[in-house]
């Protein structure tokens, strides 16, 4: 996809596109954060690590996008599973009810650590 030599472009073209997408992963960073594995090293658009860089980047950033989509689905389907109030109390109700309810949402809360990169909780802790 991303290179010098990608689907016939010429090679200013291609180190224009890859400029720009290099401009939309350091937003994406500036946002989300730098990624723990990504390198420092001065990048030249005319270099094949630069385009390697660019494609390493952009594959860890959508790799988090989609674990985060994940945990996302999971506590909102937990949340739809609930259906309304009136009946989350009418299930809680007992002594067995709180129990199951609050062993249940631990349960998913270990679910969705897990799915949550080492490199992203240190940072959470670090915070």
């Amino acid at each position: 996809q991303c290179g010098p030599h990608s689907s016939g472009r010429s090679p200013v073209k291609a180190a224009a596109e890859a400029v720009e997408e290099w401009n939309a992963l350091l937003v994406v960073q500036r946002v989300l954060g730098p990624l723990d594995t990504a390198s420092w090293g001065r990048k030249e658009p005319w270099n094949d690590n630069f385009f390697r860089e660019i494609s390493d980047r952009r594959e860890k950033y959508l790799e988090l996008a989609r674990i985060f989509q994940l945990a996302a689905a999971m506590l909102w389907s937990t949340e739809a599973a609930h259906g309304s109030s009136k009946e989350c109390v009418d299930d809680v109700s007992s002594l067995a009810g709180v129990q199951q309810a609050c062993a249940d949402e631990v349960t998913l809360f270990l679910a969705v650590q897990h799915l949550v990169p080492a490199e992203w909780r240190r940072r959470a802790i670090a915070s």
